[in-house]
């Protein structure tokens, strides 16, 4: 779901071949999501989190782990939230399948044109379009967050929002994040954490604190959703 206002392009040109299996791929992925996942029930606690952020601020800044990124993809499906995705084939594969469920992908990455992904976050944001990311993406280390999402923080003055997800039943994939699919018939949970403030100063120290403290709290939230609702095999 693309706003006109907004810049989604990405540099990297593909060849033909990749692009066709883009578009072949893409549409697959999407509709397999939409096969398993339309048989799982959705459950969302402390929501309250999410509309009061965007009540008072116009958009809310939501961040949650890579491996639960079909999970994510499932519950904000129709609602034209934005993502960001990195520029490589992965990352168009990505944006591709996000977009056949109605969400929009900014483009950018920490790899290559990090400061674009800062503009179009920031942008997004300021246009009252909420954005939700994995700060641990587009490689890992898994559940190591990066200061990128301290930094968005800092210059939109947003307060960033935990967001974890964790399902009753799943297969994990062999991939550097352990990537979550969920089984048929499952139950995916959606939570929300306390948000945590943005804060005014713009030095490496206070960065890195605030980077912390936005790992911690992540962490926690998921690794305690992970016990209640799958066992804690998450891990």
């Amino acid at each position: 779901m693309k706003r006109p206002e907004l810049d989604y392009s990405n540099p990297v040109p593909f060849t033909l071949r990749q692009r066709i299996s883009l578009t072949i791929a893409s549409h697959l992925v999407a509709l397999l999501m939409r096969v398993i996942c339309g048989t799982c029930r959705v459950e969302i606690r402390n929501p309250q989190h999410f509309t009061q952020a965007q009540e008072r601020n116009g958009a809310a800044l939501l961040l949650f782990w890579h491996e639960v990124i079909p999970l994510a993809a499932w519950r904000y499906r129709g609602t034209g939230i934005h993502t960001l995705t990195s520029y490589s084939y992965d990352g168009e594969l990505v944006a591709r399948v996000v977009g056949h469920l109605g969400i929009g992908a900014l483009r950018g990455s920490s790899s290559r044109g990090g400061s674009d992904a800062m503009h179009r976050m920031s942008t997004a944001l300021s246009q009252g379009v909420s954005v939700i990311f994995t700060p641990d993406g587009p490689r890992g280390p898994r559940r190591e967050m990066k200061a990128g999402a301290a930094v968005l923080s800092m210059r939109t003055k947003m307060p960033v929002i935990p967001n974890a997800f964790a399902v009753t039943r799943c297969w994990r994939m062999r991939s550097w994040d352990k990537m979550v699919i969920p089984k048929p018939f499952s139950t995916i949970v959606c939570e929300y954490g306390d948000p945590v403030a943005a804060f005014e100063c713009d030095d490496e120290a206070a960065i890195e604190a605030k980077r912390a403290e936005l790992e911690q709290a992540m962490v926690a939230l998921q690794e305690r959703l992970d016990r209640e609702v799958s066992g804690g095999t998450a891990n």
